[in-house]
């Protein structure tokens, strides 16, 4: 068993492919005539920024606040990160200057020290809220969410380890 960081395509396409058995996606909903796709739950995602941060202490934000802000971003493909960029666009705002990262982790430090505001699931980001390293910005635009999907390829036979640990995933993701 591994679990890797990647992209969502990258991933059902190794699912169908037969490379992987499995795989956890955070995704917008997507139809597949050839994957098994189970919703597990909603994600919401979140604009942090660090606490003396400008618009910390906003009652609300809307896409025309970020103009001219320093975005941090994900590595293009990204669910997330396209969800947000639609919001932007759409409100006819363009954040400042983009900053792409590979990891969360690397997001969150920069955030922490005052280099931009980011968007990123409110999954990652509970610690760092609770010990005050980060603030979540009140965010007044359309509700930004992805969801976490369990993918499998219908046509693969899973054994009874598999199918008792895609059981404990679903217990887990969803709480149960």
């Amino acid at each position: 068993m591994q679990f890797v960081p990647g992209y969502a395509r990258d991933f059902k396409r190794l699912v169908l492919e037969g490379a992987i058995d499995c795989a956890i996606v955070l995704e917008e909903p997507f139809p597949s005539k050839t994957l098994a796709v189970e919703k597990l739950r909603d994600e919401e995602i979140l604009i942090l920024a660090a606490p003396k941060h400008r618009l910390a202490s906003a009652s609300g934000i809307t896409a025309q606040d970020l103009v001219g802000e320093a975005v941090l971003l994900k590595a293009l493909g990204c669910s997330y990160r396209n969800h947000f960029e639609r919001q932007i666009f759409a409100a006819g705002a363009h954040a400042g200057s983009g900053l792409e990262f590979q990891t969360v982790e690397t997001i969150k430090r920069c955030v922490e020290v005052g280099l931009g505001v980011a968007p990123l699931p409110r999954m990652a980001v509970e610690e760092d809220l609770r010990t005050g390293r980060i603030v979540s910005l009140p965010w007044k635009g359309e509700p930004i969410r992805i969801s976490t999907f369990l993918v499998w390829n219908p046509q693969r036979h899973l054994g009874s380890a598999e199918s008792a640990f895609l059981q404990h995933v679903r217990r887990m993701i969803r709480g149960d």
